[in-house]
């Protein structure tokens, strides 16, 4: 049961980054193409405990392609990991590689940074000028943003006791006890220890899945009660209407063992019975989970399609982000595939091994969806939030 501190702290936090939040109100999602990537966790480039070094190929590709098709960008917070290491060992790493990407959509008029816990350095306008200045160019870091008067945007750690309430003991821990760790590779083998012996309880909200169901529960619940569409990042699991990814796979599931109970041709059914085994797997696969999950919190039977999150780009298989497109919205996935490139890429002179593929786990219309959220709460109050 969430405690009732944490709820009203959460609130309390998400209500403040709604007064103090960037609002772009000439901004029209219904007609706009805006990506949201979250939790980067930029190190230092070299050590282990750089979780963003394995997809950094993967993120500056995607970003070619935003950038090309006209997107604006959003980096949703803990883009860079300043609880693990230092912002100018980042920076350093980076500058000419993901930063430099960046920066074409901030030399656009296309970028918003949103600050969370992890690189919370940047709610300091003076470190932004010392730090972010020198590779993005003038850019400042906001707490929120708020497009139009419907979609609310961040990073979703406010209130959360471990990692807004006591940031500096957090801090601390993951620099000095975690990413050494890390460094020297034996994650894999405490993990299960850490478990079996509860104390993964007490870990960050990225790797704990009570934690992560309770931040789910609280910003979904903020966002219902303003009649929002809220976009955050922070837990590294990616939601979309509300529903998580096993929730999605299982409602696949039902469809297609509705189809299978239909007329199809030989080579559907075959397609649809192959997906069919490999759910089955995944939800096997997810079994300790939803175990641990049975007597947790849960959202409603049939949630409001209030509450998304853009997942991380820290995956041991690639990056996840939220599109939003002229009217849709996505949940996507960027990762590597074992296939050899064709089409565009053939044009070249020699084949490639591997593809870097964008997946869509799941799409909607983005109007429908406001509609059932319902006209938002008056937001007049909030009008002082702060402007470009």
């Amino acid at each position: 049961m969430i405690g009732w501190n944490t709820r009203l702290e959460t609130f309390k936090a998400l209500d403040r980054c709604l007064d103090q939040a960037l609002r772009l109100p000439e901004v029209d999602p219904l007609k706009s193409r805006i990506v949201i990537f979250s939790d980067q966790h930029r190190g230092d480039g070299r050590s282990a405990s750089d979780d963003f070094l394995p997809n950094r190929h993967i993120y500056r590709y995607a970003l070619i392609r935003y950038y090309r098709q006209g997107y604006r960008l959003v980096v949703n917070g803990d883009s860079e990991d300043c609880w693990e290491t230092d912002p100018e060992r980042i920076l350093r790493a980076y500058s000419r590689t993901a930063y430099a990407e960046e920066k074409r959509f901030h030399d656009a008029g296309r970028a918003v940074r949103i600050y969370g816990n992890h690189d919370r350095d940047w709610a300091d306008p003076v470190r932004v000028r010392k730090y972010l200045a020198p590779v993005l160019g003038e850019v400042s870091v906001h707490p929120a943003l708020l497009i139009g008067n419907r979609v609310f945007i961040v990073h979703g750690h406010q209130g959360d006791p471990r990692a807004d309430r006591s940031p500096v003991r957090s801090r601390w821990i993951v620099r000095h006890l975690w990413a050494p760790i890390q460094q020297m590779g034996w994650t894999d083998r405490l993990w299960p220890l850490l478990r079996r012996i509860g104390l993964l309880e007490y870990s960050r909200a990225s790797a704990n899945n009570y934690i992560r169901r309770e931040r789910d529960q609280l910003l979904y619940e903020w966002a219902k009660s303003k009649r929002l569409m809220l976009i955050a990042g922070h837990t590294h699991r990616g939601m979309f209407r509300s529903f998580s990814k096993i929730d999605q796979i299982r409602k696949l599931q039902e469809r297609l063992e509705s189809a299978l109970a239909g007329t199809m041709s030989r080579e559907e059914r075959l397609l649809a019975l192959t997906a069919r085994d490999r759910i089955r797997s995944v939800i096997r696969r997810s079994r300790e989970e939803l175990r641990r999950d049975k007597n947790r919190i849960r959202l409603d039977e049939n949630p409001v399609p209030c509450y998304f999150n853009a997942g991380s780009c820290v995956f041991s298989d690639g990056i996840t982000g939220i599109e939003i497109d002229r009217g849709s919205i996505r949940l996507v996935k960027w990762e590597v595939s074992d296939t050899v490139c064709a089409g565009e890429e053939k044009k070249r002179s020699w084949d490639l091994f591997v593809t870097i593929q964008r997946k869509i786990y799941e799409s909607a219309d983005l109007r429908e969806i406001l509609t059932r959220i319902g006209e938002p709460a008056d937001l007049s109050r909030e009008i002082k939030g702060r402007r470009p």
